[in-house]
């Protein structure tokens, strides 16, 4: 069996890959590699979600398992990728080796952290996921 596809990251830019892949040819293995729940939703909406008293429910799009359908996927959900062996062609994971015949990063950005010094630096949240949302709403 020949390796799949895989793509890290299951925003926009990988899931719009998918699609791609897709219109040439829909019967090629892919494995999409998310380190949250997996599931679609717009990353801009984040930015004002609070202000329109809206829930991380409301916010998500697409649930991971209808995702998986849509796209024809493997989906691997909360799988944080520790290294890449590009010499054998996996990823290294907490869960176990994903064997690639192509990889795809589409991991966006991480936030830029700002050197804030006091008793409440560490409370500072910067909300990049959906899962910083939800964490965001619960405080």
């Amino acid at each position: 069996m020949t390796a799949p596809i895989v793509i890290l990251g299951t925003g926009l830019a990988g899931t719009s890959v998918v699609r791609e892949l897709r219109k040439l040819n829909p019967d090629i293995p892919i494995t999409l590699v998310s380190a949250d729940h997996g599931g679609f939703y717009s990353k801009p909406m984040l930015s004002n979600a609070l202000a329109q008293n809206k829930t991380p429910a409301q916010l998500l799009v697409t649930p991971a398992e209808k995702l998986a359908e849509q796209l024809k996927v493997t989906l691997r959900a909360h799988t944080r990728v520790t290294s890449i062996d590009v010499a054998n062609n996996k990823l290294v994971t907490a869960q176990g080796d994903i064997d690639y015949s192509a990889l795809v990063l589409a991991v966006g950005a991480h936030p830029i952290r700002l050197p804030i010094q006091g008793d409440g630096a560490a409370d500072v949240l910067s909300v990049n996921s959906l899962d910083d949302y939800t964490a965001f709403r619960e405080r």
